[in-house]
């Protein structure tokens, strides 16, 4: 149909810079400067770059939001309780309460395991802290997940570990003892070495007391409430227990009987591991979130000593300190339970049980935020994002950027038709001639 160039040619010393005869009257032929291909090319590799640039930009947009973004955003919507209209907003304690972190040891999981369960705790905790600026952070035991057989260099690492994640910078941060950090009382009373350790590296005791803003709050190592014959651990744990009691119900006569002296003026607030006595955790279903309960799989009855404190030393707990407020952990899921009070002017004492903060132990961890008063108190409990939110997040985010991918390309491809139209004419050319001029 159309005539194939047949003249005659010269070539320069340029391997693409060719010179050809044209004749503009015959049909099929069009001239092609080179000049405004090679322009076309540049402006090809630098699309490219911006192209690679966009998706660079938003990989990194999608781990930020995965890896920081998620945890700030669903931390965000928990906010402090409120209390009555009456209160003094100076006079209030915000106060941050977690349970379980349960830092994994070097026997049970693998390292991949480990630094990602640190990552997401390490995010959740500084992300909760710069939100909400608590007055004070308690961490109710459990705070590793192999303490009881770590040997001394593996404790210091564990512990190194522990305040890297859980660092406050100037905000108190206070723990108890758990099974796993010291063992569980059958062990724990054969080996004192454990729970030495422990005050000694936390700077506490088997039941110590500290104040925030003027409240008291009183830590309970619970490995030591069993009160059987021959366990030192329970007599030192009971000892200080006694001795915290006289500090406030008896400040002025401290040799006084306990019993005889009136309750505190100011009630403290009691942390401890384990929770006090309750029959079974069914109730637990009625006050809470059916997320936040146990698992319908678990078993009603709790087991005395391991489960929860027993009976009787609950009741000494509650008949010596008064308080206004249990708060426990173990369980890994949240609770809410009242225990009958034996003081006549108050009707029950609630106990909250926090769930685990480990997405090791919940697909959905969670923490407590307090507000208390000299008179009153609420409690509100916030839940970390879901593991399968993070999951979902990152499969919907890649297929955006494999969209986004396919998109560029096709975009790309159309861009250089075009150009490509405009430099050669209407494309119904079929002779193409290179030229420089």
């Amino acid at each position: 149909m159309f005539s194939w160039l047949s003249s005659k040619t010269t070539t320069p010393n340029s391997q693409f810079h060719t010179t050809h005869t044209l004749d503009s009257s015959e049909p099929g032929l069009f001239y092609l400067n080179y000049k405004r291909l090679r322009i076309t090319n540049e402006m090809s590799k630098h699309r490219k770059k911006i192209e690679l640039l966009i998706i660079f930009i938003t990989i990194t947009c999608l781990i930020f939001y995965c890896e920081c973004g998620i945890y700030y955003l669903t931390i965000w919507q928990c906010s402090w309780p409120l209390l009555g209209s009456g209160t003094v907003p100076e006079s209030v304690r915000r106060v941050f309460f977690l349970s379980d972190p349960h830092l994994i040891g070097e026997r049970r999981g693998s390292k991949l395991d480990r630094l990602r369960r640190e990552w997401q705790m390490g995010r959740a905790f500084q992300s909760a802290l710069t939100i909400h600026n608590p007055d004070a952070v308690f961490i109710l035991g459990d705070l590793f997940d192999e303490g009881q057989f770590d040997s001394s260099q593996s404790w210091d690492y564990d512990v190194f570990r522990f305040r890297r994640i859980f660092y406050s910078n100037n905000i108190p941060l206070f723990v108890t003892p758990g099974n796993h950090d010291i063992g569980f009382h059958y062990i724990a009373k054969g080996n004192s070495f454990l729970s030495q350790r422990f005050y000694w590296e936390f700077n506490t005791t088997g039941a110590a007391m500290v104040t925030v803003k003027g409240l008291s709050f009183v830590l309970l190592n619970s490995m030591g409430t069993v009160g059987d014959s021959g366990c030192g651990l329970c007599a030192d744990t009971m000892s200080d227990v006694y001795d915290v009691a006289r500090q406030l119900r008896c400040p002025n006569s401290p040799t006084t009987d306990i019993f005889s002296c009136p309750p505190p003026s100011n009630p403290p607030v009691l942390l401890l591991h384990t929770p006090l006595h309750r029959l079974n955790d069914s109730i637990c279903w009625q006050t809470t979130n059916s997320e936040d309960g146990p698992p319908v799989n678990q078993p009603i009855t709790n087991r005395v000593d391991y489960d929860v404190i027993n009976k009787n030393t609950s009741l000494l707990l509650l008949s010596l300190l008064r308080p206004r407020l249990v708060v426990s952990g173990h369980q890994h899921w949240a609770c809410r339970v009242h225990h009958k009070s034996p003081s006549p002017e108050v009707v029950s004492i609630p106990e909250v049980t926090v769930g685990s903060f480990n997405w090791r132990n919940r697909v959905n961890p969670s923490f407590l935020l307090a507000s208390l008063s000299d008179d009153s108190f609420r409690t509100h409990t916030c839940h970390l994002p879901f593991e399968y939110s993070i999951v979902f997040s990152y499969v919907f985010g890649f297929c955006l950027i494999l969209t986004l991918v396919i998109s560029l390309q096709l975009c790309r491809r159309r861009h250089r038709y075009n150009l490509l139209r405009k430099i050669i004419g209407n494309g119904r050319y079929s002779t193409l001639i290179v030229g420089d001029s």
